[in-house]
């Protein structure tokens, strides 16, 4: 789970853009199928989004964030990453 990112509700929604979720069908709808896929839209998302370089989120946080949005398991210890002055939460 990642909490405060932006336009992103707790199911993986988008408030802005609804077609555009963090669930499987959407993703792989629009091309976003795999590890290198997602950090990609990290690192250069569309108009509009935030955009998070490897010095504002390294990548194996990036990683851990990818597990966190495809539902991987994932240790029960969470770790807060600061991005842009935010904290955001990594359940590892």
């Amino acid at each position: 789970m990642i909490i405060g990112a932006g336009t992103r509700n707790r199911n993986g929604g988008n408030i802005i853009k609804p077609a555009l979720t963090l669930h499987k069908k959407d993703m792989d709808a629009h091309g976003v199928k795999t590890v290198k896929d997602i950090v990609g839209k990290m690192r250069n998302p569309g108009p509009g989004m935030t955009r998070f370089d490897v010095k504002t989120v390294s990548d194996k946080d990036a990683k851990e964030i990818v597990s966190s949005v495809r539902g991987e398991p994932r240790e029960e210890r969470h770790s807060p990453v600061d991005v842009e002055g935010r904290s955001v939460h990594v359940i590892r």
